[in-house]
């Protein structure tokens, strides 16, 4: 139905008016802009950009790049007099100096795990001596919510979706 004509080569190709119609919806479906897309793609880079300004960020606050240490004033200042509570009580502000305490933890139920819920309020300790030493401890208050001992050594705790519940886990027997 549709004429066609043999090129020089020997190919087959349809007529040109149909050709011509073809490249040219081409062409328009190619200069159409896809607005959607574009927006989507502008705010990913946004937010890229955004993520690597704040990393670099943190990288300058936190100073990960070099390791901490305290250095004397003067060659006769020796550093090693130098006491935990000493730095509490004259070098540190008052917001940051709270939040420093003691755990006096009993040696036969350690070494202890750490573990936080994902808001940072809670923290969950789990020692793995012989008697399964297990306590909840609120960060914020540093007050005890919860311990107990299970009588088994805990090989590892973490908290589940929130500070409400728990997972230990035992030795196999």
């Amino acid at each position: 139905s549709h004429p066609s004509r043999v090129d020089g080569d020997g190919a087959t190709t349809k007529d040109s008016k149909e050709t011509s119609y073809r490249r040219l919806a081409f062409r328009k479906r190619n200069a159409k802009p896809n607005k959607s897309l574009e927006r989507q793609m502008a705010r990913k880079e946004t937010k890229r950009l955004e993520h690597a300004v704040a990393a670099s960020d943190a990288q300058e606050i936190l100073h990960v790049h070099a390791a901490g240490l305290v250095e004397a004033e003067h060659d006769m200042e020796k550093t090693v007099q130098l006491t935990q509570q000493k730095l509490k009580r004259e070098f540190l502000e008052e917001v940051n100096a709270r939040n420093i305490y003691d755990l006096e933890l009993d040696a036969g139920n350690g070494p202890y795990k750490l573990a936080y819920d994902r808001s940072g309020k809670f923290s969950l300790l789990a020692g793995r001596g012989r008697q399964g030493h297990v306590a909840v401890v609120d960060q914020h208050t540093l007050a005890l919510q919860t311990e107990f001992y299970v009588k088994e050594p805990i090989r590892d705790a973490c908290f589940l979706h929130d500070g409400s519940m728990m997972a230990l886990a035992q030795e196999r027997k």
